[in-house]
């Protein structure tokens, strides 16, 4: 993993999202409802999920131009992250996104309310 020094945006954007992370939040993502997981990076995460007996759509296509599934639950590049929440609250799509604990106190993040 990179550190501060080291970061690169242009090559550190895309981490690839462990197992244990989707195992450790899978009691709070709803298993009636398709799952869509909108970033591919090399396309893990959405077999992860489906083995842990979720209905996933994991396509290799941008986020911005389609809608799918009925929660968006992903590990978005950080860069976009605010882009990717108000899209999000402009679809009025529920949504799971693992992303800096830091990122709630950004004004950006108001738009979410206290819900």
């Amino acid at each position: 993993m990179a550190t501060y020094l080291d970061w690169n945006p242009s090559k550190d954007n895309d981490f690839v999202s462990p197992k244990y992370l989707w195992e450790d939040i899978k009691d709070y993502i709803p298993q009636n409802k398709i799952i869509s997981m909108p970033f591919y990076c090399d396309g893990s995460a959405g077999k992860d999920m489906a083995e842990l007996g979720f209905n996933v759509i994991h396509q290799n296509e941008d986020f911005f131009e389609h809608d799918r599934g009925d929660v968006v639950v992903d590990n978005p590049p950080f860069e976009i992250k605010k882009e990717v929440i108000n899209k999000l609250v402009e679809r009025n799509k529920p949504f799971i996104l693992i992303v800096p604990v830091s990122t709630l106190c950004y004004k950006y993040t108001k738009i979410l309310g206290d819900d």
